[in-house]
C-alpha cells in the first residue's frame, strides 16, 4: 500500500450525522505529510489554496460573510493580524530548524544594501520573518512591495526580491541576474538558536470547544501527521513531479529540512517570533496565545 496515502481508519471521521469539516490547507509540496491521505477521511472537504488566503477563508472580516472553512493550516504570524480571534490546535506544523530551500530572499545588490523588498503576494509570515531578519541582522526596516510577476523575464524583476513555496524551485533567478541570496530561516536560527514555524493548524476562538466534530478531526489531522511521517520523504518523492521539484530534491527538503510537530521548543519559537515582529513593526502588539484542546491534545508531537 502506497504510503503517500497511509490508509485512515473510518472511526476517526466525524460521524454522518455530524456537520462537515472543512479544512483549508497550502498547496505546497510541504503539506504533503500533513494531508496526504486525508482526501479518504469522512465527513470531511479539503481546500488547497496560497498561505496567505487561508486566513480569508478561516476569519472573514467582511460583514455578513460566512468562514468557508473550519480548521486552516494558517500563516503564524495571521494568528497575530487576525480581526477575529483565533486559537491554534497543536496538531501540526510547518515548521524549519535551520535551513529551508523555500523562503529565499533573491538579491542584485548586496543584502546589506537592500532597503525595498518586493515580497512574494502569496505569503503573510514570511514577510514578517524578512522584516525580523532585516532589522535584527542589518539593522534597517524595509520598505515592503508585492510582487506576483514571477513569469516575467528575471532581468525585469526587482532588485531585492522575496519568493516562497515551490516558486523558489520552478521560478527562481538565476545567480547572473540576483547573485545574493539569503535563507530567512538559517538566519533566523542563526539570529534566535531557535526553530522557524511558518504555518499551524488554527480555528475560530471558542469553536474547538463548542464543535466535537472539530476536535475529532484534529486528532485525525495528528494521527494521520503521524503515519505519513513515518514514510515522509517517499510521500515527497511521489508527489514531487506535481509541484515542479526532482524526486531527490522533494525527499531532501520534507524529510530532512522540515519538521512537523508542535513540540515545547516550537511553541517556544511561535511566541519568541512574535515578540520580534512586535519589535520589527511588522505586527502592532503581541496577542497572548491560546492553544485549542490543550486537555484533549495535550502537547500534541
Amino acid at each position: 500500500m502506497s504510503p503517500a496515502t497511509t490508509p485512515i481508519d473510518p472511526t476517526l471521521g466525524p460521524p454522518a450525522s455530524v456537520r462537515t469539516v472543512r479544512l483549508g490547507a497550502v498547496r505546497y509540496l510541504n503539506t504533503v505529510p500533513l494531508i496526504a491521505g486525508l482526501e479518504k477521511a469522512i465527513g470531511l472537504e479539503i481546500r488547497l489554496e496560497a498561505p496567505a488566503r487561508l486566513i480569508e477563508l478561516l476569519a472573514p472580516i467582511q460583514p455578513g460573510q460566512a468562514p468557508q472553512v473550519d480548521l486552516a493550516l494558517c500563516s503564524i504570524i495571521d494568528y497575530q493580524r487576525s480581526a477575529v480571534p483565533l486559537e491554534i490546535a497543536p496538531v501540526g506544523v510547518i515548521a524549519c530548524d535551520g535551513p529551508t530551500r523555500t523562503v529565499r530572499v533573491f538579491s542584485r545588490v548586496p543584502l546589506e544594501q537592500v532597503t525595498v523588498l518586493h515580497a512574494d503576494v502569496e505569503s503573510h509570515t514570511s514577510v514578517a520573518l524578512a522584516s525580523v531578519v532585516f532589522a535584527e541582522q542589518f539593522g534597517r526596516r524595509l520598505a515592503i512591495k508585492p510582487f506576483a510577476h514571477v513569469d516575467r523575464p528575471h532581468d525585469a524583476w526587482p532588485d531585492a526580491v522575496l519568493l516562497i513555496g515551490d516558486k523558489t524551485i520552478t521560478h527562481a533567478p538565476p545567480k547572473s541576474s540576483h547573485p545574493y541570496t539569503l535563507d530567512l530561516s538559517t538566519a533566523w536560527r542563526a539570529i534566535t538558536g531557535l526553530p522557524f514555524v511558518y504555518a499551524a493548524w488554527m480555528c475560530r476562538a471558542g469553536e474547538f470547544d463548542a464543535r466535537p466534530e472539530l476536535r475529532t478531526m484534529a486528532s485525525l489531522l495528528d494521527r494521520q501527521r503521524r503515519r505519513n511521517c513515518v514514510r515522509v520523504g517517499w510521500s515527497a518523492a511521489q508527489s514531487a513531479a506535481t509541484h515542479g521539484w526532482t524526486p531527490d530534491a522533494a525527499q531532501d527538503y520534507v524529510a530532512n529540512e522540515l519538521r512537523y510537530n508542535m513540540d515545547g521548543e516550537a511553541r517556544q519559537a511561535v511566541g519568541r517570533f512574535f515578540e520580534c515582529a512586535a519589535n520589527a513593526g511588522a505586527i502592532a502588539q503581541v496577542k497572548p496565545i491560546h492553544w485549542a484542546g490543550e486537555a484533549e491534545l495535550g502537547n500534541a508531537t
